[in-house]
């Protein structure tokens, strides 16, 4: 994995590889898991218990990962049992012993489980949020939101938070990196991508609010099966983020209709929809994008709208107005994630929504006409306007 400036990460090196039945500190190898830029996982047993071990190279970001995982303790976080060195004689690799959570990655889990935008709220989002606040609690941020850091565990189908090779600590942390911490383009939040363009050589002061901003990018994801703003094959991805909104959910019109999506559209399950009226060039990302995952994500033409039409809040991306001050309101410093409706059936009934407050906390709330009047820190928009607005 590189850092923004194009450096190798510490711990980007390619680790070692294992046949079934390779021995490893103690453990017998049974398959690989998984691997990435910061080492690789195998499905191994030591005393006839099942653990997933990772071998990560020795240096400071292994000895990072280690310690954000002894301070974490949550039923929904992967859990740390300890760790070894291999090989014996030269050690050159840490191995950590972590719990093996037998499941399927998020994005697997959507794609086959085709979940309704209700059932993903509440299967995973909400349970999910409440423990991406305990791990912030406990002074460690993931630094690397995705799909695939996530796994639907088979025993509950809890949401649980996996692959802390990226996580920062607020305090007592080691600079690692030149100017952003590692992680993946999609996902990173405008204040760090806005850090990076004006950095003066000081560290950047990550914070919950670039988790969040992660988390509403995976949601828009599983919603719409498109990327919010592109993907890094695209020239604009940095700038997207910056500096223009996400089309409306019901606007990221994919190919395939058959997932969470229809739900955002109002549709009970009949099939592929047409395009949504007054909907024109909405987009996700470039035609063709391929989502980091690997899935193909194709995008849906719609027709051009008459000269004398009235311009469509569905237009594609548009650039946001300049902020401007609102009297008595609390000011947001942060950008918000990606806004994702879940509703079933009326886009004012059953809503729900994450909020962020000044300290980076998220908390649910659904979201009303009854409730509107509660919303002074959303831009500032009168109570009034906003009902006819979702009327």
């Amino acid at each position: 994995m590189l850092d923004e400036i194009g450096g190798q990460a510490w711990s980007a090196q390619p680790g070692p590889r294992f046949e079934p039945g390779t021995e490893v500190a103690g453990f017998t190898i049974e398959g690989t898991i998984a691997s990435g830029s910061f080492g690789t996982v195998y499905r191994a047993r030591r005393s006839g218990r099942l653990y997933a071990i990772k071998l990560v190279r020795i240096d400071p970001r292994a000895d990072r990962e280690a310690a954000a995982l002894r301070l974490v303790r949550h039923p929904n976080v992967v859990t740390y049992h300890g760790y070894g060195f291999w090989p014996e004689d030269e050690p050159r690799f840490l191995v950590l012993a972590l719990e093996l959570v037998e499941g399927r990655t998020l994005d697997v889990w959507a794609a086959e489980e085709n979940p309704s935008a209700l059932e993903l709220v509440m299967r995973m989002l909400l349970p999910f949020a409440l423990t991406l606040a305990d791990v912030h609690a406990s002074g460690v941020v993931h630094r690397d939101i995705k799909e695939a850091n996530i796994v639907m565990r088979e025993a509950d189908g809890q949401p649980v938070l996996v692959d802390f090779g990226a996580a920062g600590l607020k305090e007592g942390a080691l600079r690692l990196t030149m100017r952003l911490p590692p992680g993946t383009a999609e996902y990173r939040s405008p204040e760090a991508l806005r850090f990076a363009r004006e950095w003066e050589g000081e560290p950047y002061p990550f914070a919950p609010g670039d988790d969040l901003w992660a988390l509403g990018v995976v949601t828009y994801i599983l919603l719409t099966r498109t990327l919010p703003f592109g993907d890094r094959n695209g020239p604009d991805l940095n700038r997207a983020i910056l500096e223009e909104d996400a089309a409306r959910p019901e606007c990221a019109q994919p190919a395939r209709a058959a997932g969470p999506e229809r739900v955002v559209h109002g549709d009970a399950g009949k099939g592929a929809r047409g395009p949504v009226p007054g909907c024109q060039g909405a987009r996700g990302g470039p035609a063709g994008a391929v989502h980091p995952g690997g899935q193909h994500v194709a995008h849906t033409a719609v027709p051009q709208r008459g000269p004398r039409e009235a311009p469509s809040p569905c237009s594609g991306r548009a650039r946001r107005p300049a902020p401007r001050a609102v009297a008595d309101c609390r000011t947001r410093p942060r950008r918000t994630p990606p806004v994702v409706r879940a509703s079933r059936g009326h886009p004012t009934h059953g809503v729900v929504f994450l909020s962020r407050d000044a300290t980076g906390h998220i908390w649910p709330r659904s979201r009303s006409p009854s409730h509107a009047g509660r919303e002074c820190a959303r831009r500032g928009t009168p109570a009034r306007a906003r009902r006819r607005r979702d009327e």
